[in-house]
């Protein structure tokens, strides 16, 4: 009951109740790797909110949804979305590279997952590997082609490089 509570608070926004539903229904039962990733995601939303490290307990929301994306993925190793929630969890902490590696293995476990490719476009796009962010870009927009988000980093990426292969 406290888990489908958690993803109900979520859905309306309200983060605190959704956190505090979480962590009652994991009291009860730590098994529950939908409700670890409920958990992370009510997490990073806060901090996302809140925008700034140096709030007051920012740092642990994102140690308690990396630790809580881990469990998820003990428990199931095959949620591709718990994957890239994990990898956002470590892009937010200053750590690119493991950021990066969850976001390949969710597109191994779901090569359509259309916002893993888009943190890896944007990955690649700030460490100025403009090929490797346009071939995400590229596939956002094979599987989604109205993706509003996947056009707007291809035409930064076009801005960027000025070569018009890029776009093919």
């Amino acid at each position: 009951a406290y888990a489908s509570m958690a993803s109900a608070f979520l859905k309306k926004g309200e983060l605190e109740l959704s956190i505090q539903a979480c962590r009652t229904a994991l009291g009860l039962t730590a098994n529950l790797p939908e409700t670890l990733y409920i958990l992370g995601l009510a997490l990073i939303l806060k901090w996302e909110a809140l925008r700034s490290p140096n709030v007051e307990g920012a740092a642990g929301m994102l140690e308690e949804a990396i630790s809580s994306c881990q469990k998820s993925i003990c428990l199931k190793p095959d949620l591709s979305e718990t994957h890239n929630l994990m990898g956002t969890a470590y892009e937010y902490s200053g750590k690119p590279d493991l950021a990066e590696a969850e976001f390949l293995t969710a597109l191994k476990l779901k090569p359509e997952l259309t916002t893993a490719h888009l943190n890896l476009a944007l990955t690649y796009f700030h460490r100025k590997q403009y090929e490797k962010s346009a071939y995400h870009l590229r596939r956002i927009l094979e599987i989604n082609p109205s993706s509003g988000i996947g056009i707007e980093i291809m035409r930064a990426v076009f801005e960027k490089t000025k070569r018009y292969d890029m776009l093919k």
